[in-house]
């Protein structure tokens, strides 16, 4: 055999050891994507949430993801494909494709962390319907999905001003900050606003206006700034959110009043 052919066999074979150490390495993540969607198919709902992990299911319920799966159809997933996987320590990535039974196919990204009990879901993103640039990876909110978040973040949190607790709004942020801020912590912070009582309610009934167009940060915030058009004082907000689990969750609240000078 030729020096040059040997040299080639030699790489072809290096780079089969490589993906069959790679297929090897992320089994275990492919094993748990797939037997979520199994479960999700099955109807199983139950069981498809123990494939999710202690933060997921944290910032989501089971309600919420049994509504994430049948709104957009992956609790009808017939096969899977994945065309990356990556692992770094404990933590791990697929992309791939999701055939569904009505005959489409739905490109999605799964975040994975690895604990004691093996893989486990940390985050699920699918592509979203229309015109799109890049990736899946934290494709930013339409306009429209943006004043939703706001009203909805808004409500709950003046509701919690107007019962003078963060109890029930501590319910709704993210993990991640819920973790780092307890219901006596937030209280703490917006306490001031107690006395205002049911005055911001208001904001519920009015639309947001943005100042600045949102952006997603290189570590995955997303900032919505904007006002509500109040009078004489102006609301001002400014929202932090991040992706958890199967959606945005806010991790940052700010709202401040600013006297709005006469015409």
């Amino acid at each position: 055999m030729p020096k040059w052919a040997k040299i080639i066999l030699g790489i072809i074979v290096v780079i089969a050891a490589i993906l069959v150490a790679v297929f090897s390495f992320t089994a275990g993540m492919t094993k748990t994507a797939d037997e979520f969607f199994a479960a999700a198919r099955s109807g199983n709902i139950e069981q498809a949430y123990r494939y999710t992990s202690a933060d997921f299911q944290a910032g989501t319920s089971r309600e919420e993801l049994a509504a994430f799966l049948k709104a957009n159809a992956l609790d009808k997933v017939t096969d899977t494909s994945w065309s990356s996987r990556a692992i770094n320590g404990r933590t791990g990535k697929l992309e791939g494709s999701l055939a569904i039974a009505t005959g489409g196919v739905v490109p999605v990204e799964i975040d994975l962390t690895k604990g004691d009990d093996g893989w486990k879901i940390q985050t699920l993103r699918k592509a979203a319907a229309g015109l799109q640039s890049g990736d899946i990876d934290l494709q930013l909110p339409s306009e429209q999905q943006q004043v939703a978040m706001v009203r909805q973040s808004i409500a709950q949190f003046t509701d919690a001003v107007a019962a003078g607790s963060m109890a029930e709004f501590h319910k709704h942020i993210a993990a991640i900050w819920a973790g780092q801020a307890s219901v006596a912590d937030l209280d703490r912070a917006y306490g001031s606003l107690y006395a205002t009582r049911s005055a911001f309610q208001v904001l519920q009934r009015l639309t947001p206006a943005f100042d600045k167009p949102a952006a997603i940060s290189d570590q995955g915030m997303l900032v919505l700034t904007g006002h509500y058009p109040t009078t004489p004082e102006r609301a001002n907000f400014t929202l932090k959110y991040i992706f958890e689990g199967i959606g945005w969750k806010l991790v940052g609240l700010s709202v401040e009043t600013e006297t709005v000078a006469a015409e």
